[in-house]
């Protein structure tokens, strides 16, 4: 099923991206919603969100299949588990959008903050340091809007 606002142009990615992530929210509060961005002669559309009803992750194969000029991949992260956690992009965000060559935006369901991350963005600036002593780096990218 396609949406209404879907079908609607926008003059910037970050812009498309906004529209997308106040639809994904609709989409889910317990699991991860997302979908891809990609420009036509009119502006730049997305795709209508999916979920895999996982918490930690969305499955976007399907709907990547069906395009070849993606420009930026948007997702959902539910107030889940550790909530600073929900607030960056983890490992496998920063080296999907690295994959694809494509910036990626998160929106936190937690605070409603919206992140934007792309090449050339620090990929480890948020420190988690776990009781055994264990240090991962995570990406903040950069705040491009809020939704609420």
């Amino acid at each position: 099923m396609i949406t209404l606002i879907a079908l609607l142009s926008f003059a910037s990615v970050d812009e498309a991206a906004m529209a997308a992530l106040t639809e994904a929210k609709q989409c889910s509060t317990r699991h991860e919603c997302g979908g891809y961005i990609y420009k036509t002669p009119e502006g730049y559309v997305f795709t209508p969100p999916v979920t895999s009803n996982n918490t930690n992750g969305v499955d976007l194969s399907g709907v990547y299949q069906q395009r070849t000029d993606w420009v930026a991949d948007y997702h959902t992260h539910p107030c889940v588990g550790v909530k600073q956690l929900n607030e960056v992009f983890s490992m496998q965000d920063v080296l999907s959008n690295k994959g694809l060559h494509i910036p990626g935006y998160m929106l936190s369901l937690c605070s409603g903050t919206v992140r934007r991350w792309a090449d050339g963005d620090p990929e480890d600036d948020f420190e988690v340091d776990y009781h055994s002593g264990r240090k991962i780096f995570l990406a903040t990218g950069h705040v491009v809007g809020f939704v609420p």
